[in-house]
């Protein structure tokens, strides 16, 4: 099982005390992830058994997306692994 960390904003948190990408790649502070996680509202997601996980999803309409690292608008996602705390790679959608 993971859990789905998104947020519209970039920032960085060193995670290399545990096992995966080393780092959290969301702004603490951002206010698409804080609603979440206040809101106990973070997706859970369980793979399949050969690892993946499909699923259509609408990002939200408003103006929840954020600056990344180069400046471009859009949204942040990582995983983390609930059993072993491993964050995977962030990976970011930009808005048009």
């Amino acid at each position: 099982m993971h859990l789905v960390l998104l947020g519209g904003r970039t920032g960085f948190v060193d995670f290399s005390r545990f096992p995966g990408f080393g780092g959290w790649y969301l702004d603490r502070n951002d206010p698409w992830l804080r609603s979440l996680v206040g809101a106990h509202a973070l997706p859970i997601v369980r793979l399949d058994a050969t690892g993946h996980y499909a699923v259509d999803w609408n990002l939200p309409p408003g103006t929840e997306f954020g600056a990344g690292l180069q400046g471009e608008l859009g949204w942040s996602f990582q995983l983390a692994d609930l059993s072993n705390l491993e964050l995977s790679a962030p990976f970011r959608v930009r808005h048009l």
